[in-house]
């Protein structure tokens, strides 16, 4: 048996529930979740269970996230990684 255990439970506006369960920890993947703009409303939540230590860690946030102001936005995402802030240092322009 294993000694941990998530699930991420995926509740649609409409009431529809889909779970899914990880041998892994998959909160990262949780935490780059944002939905499109686009989508219905729904709520995604994620159960980190530890059966040796008898813990059990939730997480829960509303989907699509609201879009940040621009200035408050990455500057890009990177495939498997999420978001990228690129420093905002002068770096001179090649002048000098």
């Amino acid at each position: 048996m294993r000694d941990k255990l998530w699930l991420v439970v995926n509740e649609a506006a409409d009431g529809s529930v889909g779970v899914q369960a990880f041998t892994e920890d998959p909160k990262e993947s949780f935490d780059n979740m944002n939905g499109k703009p686009s989508d219905e409303p729904s709520r995604v939540s994620l159960l980190g269970m530890d059966f040796e230590a008898g813990n059990v860690d939730a997480w829960s946030k509303e989907l699509p996230v609201k879009v940040k102001a621009a200035n408050q936005r990455p500057d890009a995402y990177r495939l498997g990684h999420g978001p990228v802030c690129f420093d905002e240092e002068d770096t001179g322009g090649g002048q000098g």
